[in-house]
């Protein structure tokens, strides 16, 4: 066995080799090492080989006992003379420190055992500066990804600058800065969690939201809101509010049911087809799709036969659709309306309970002033149009004035007069189409423009599902 002893200014180190020979054939091997920096004390440099010497001792030792195998001869290499004179010298005559610490060297070793070596040949020198210098890893090594990864983990996947602090202090790694950034990307847990949801692109309007020159309310949408307390005699009653609105020109109509039972609901319907004419299609929500809706609202339409409805409303020329379950985004055109209707309705009454003639007269209002509500811009300056409301199609002005003119039954002034509406309403029409539609087109949650597809999910990448992100790209 040789020891291999060294110290200099910044540490001190001992190496064990095992030497064996058999048959002439010599092998040898790195069996352990120690080292240990200098104090901060200021320590001479044959003070700190004389230490070596002592951690050299100890190794090697240590080794010894660990061994099953017999050791002939033991070896012990240092390259400072002043070690070797104190070891041969009494070591009463010196110092307490160096007395103390020669003992316990020739208390384990023997002084025949101890040998000088070049410095050049001292493999423990090498141990002396490994403190002083950081380990060189290349930047696109496994070692160095382990390593890096290692501290990122540590620091809970950020503190990123402090990443690079901790690792610049032990180890030398080029370009580090580009290659923690590089195993960053890599690291599935930071793109889990750092990942920015791309949606699709906004689904297109419906049908019934783009059915131009049609008569109103030929596509509506009906839904319910309450319930509403009114006084009767000396009863507190409720009463229920039934929204119908033309989904193409956003025209609202309200009727008053008394309850929310089926034959109920079938006659407000049949109310408002009496003065709006007969629709197209109705849509509405099911029952489980009144999300905002109160309680007693739910419960009440849930109750309601759906069926029934649609078979009392469904012709050869009207027909019923149900939006599909756990989608309330599909009806924001009426959840729109409903909430205008319960703000204006709640500054009208003031916390009080009216009566059944107040509630239609209240809701009667709300209609009319809704209706004049306009769908295109307003214009600033006096000379422009005025913005299109719903009325403009109802009533042919924002709020149903006319010019007075003279009765006149001659053909000619009735076949010219149906002309001129007929011109009215299709220049509101034009307006519609000109001003109003492309607003309602504009696909304002999509990053990259109204016609510029979005990205998708690529190959190999980890999709992340959002149920609330794609129930919003589903409109009506």
């Amino acid at each position: 066995m040789h020891t291999f002893v060294d110290a200099g200014e910044n540490g001190m180190a001992a190496v064990v080799y095992l030497r064996f020979e058999e048959d002439g054939l010599v092998e040898c091997a790195l069996v352990g090492a120690k080292t240990r920096v200098t104090p901060l004390r200021y320590l001479s440099i044959p003070r700190s080989e004389l230490q070596a010497a002592v951690i050299g001792t100890r190794l090697a030792n240590t080794v010894t006992k660990s061994f099953s195998l017999r050791i002939s001869q033991r070896y012990f290499w240092c390259d400072s003379r002043n070690v070797l004179c104190w070891l041969r010298s009494d070591h009463r005559r010196y110092s307490q420190y160096v007395a103390a610490r020669v003992r316990e060297v020739l208390d384990t070793t023997e002084i025949d055992e101890w040998h000088w070596i070049q410095s050049e040949w001292n493999v423990a020198d090498d141990g002396t500066n490994d403190e002083k210098y950081p380990i060189i890893l290349p930047d696109d090594h496994p070692v160095t990804h382990l390593v890096l990864a290692d501290f990122h983990e540590r620091y809970h996947h950020r503190n990123y600058a402090t990443v690079a602090n901790e690792v610049r202090r032990r180890f030398c790694i080029p370009r580090l800065r580009r290659t923690l950034r590089k195993m960053r990307h890599r690291c599935q847990w930071c793109r889990n969690c750092d990942v920015s949801p791309v949606p699709p692109e906004m689904a297109e309007l419906p049908q019934a939201r783009l059915a131009a020159f049609s008569r109103p309310f030929s596509h509506v949408g009906v839904d319910f809101f309450g319930p509403i307390e009114v006084i009767v005699g000396r009863k507190v009653e409720k009463r229920w509010g039934v929204l119908m609105t033309c989904l193409t020109i956003r025209a609202l109509h309200i009727e008053v049911a008394s309850s929310l039972n089926t034959s109920s609901c079938i006659m407000a319907l049949n109310n408002f087809i009496a003065r709006r004419g007969t629709p197209v299609c109705f849509y509405s929500d099911r029952g489980t799709n009144f999300i905002g809706a109160s309680k007693e609202l739910r419960e009440a339409v849930r109750a309601l036969d759906k069926h029934q409805l649609s078979k009392e409303f469904t012709t050869a020329s009207t027909s019923w659709r149900f939006n599909p379950p756990a989608t309330p985004h599909m009806g924001g055109s009426w959840e729109r309306l409903v909430q205008l209707v319960k703000r204006n309705l709640t500054e009208i009454l003031r916390s009080r309970r009216p009566t059944d003639e107040e509630l239609r007269s209240a809701l009667t209002l709300i209609e009319g002033v809704l209706n004049s509500r306009p769908l295109t811009e307003v214009p600033v300056d006096n000379e422009s149009e005025p913005a299109l409301t719903p009325n403009h199609f109802l009533l042919g002005s924002s709020d149903g004035s006319k010019p007075f003119t003279l009765c006149d039954d001659n053909v000619q002034t009735v076949r010219r007069g149906w002309q001129v509406s007929q011109v009215m309403a299709n220049a509101f029409w034009k307006r519609w189409l000109r001003n109003y539609l492309p607003e309602i087109t504009k696909r304002s949650k999509s990053k990259t423009g109204i016609d510029a597809p979005l990205q998708g999910v690529e190959v190999r990448e980890l999709p992340l599902l959002l149920y609330s992100l794609m129930c919003s790209v589903c409109r009506i």
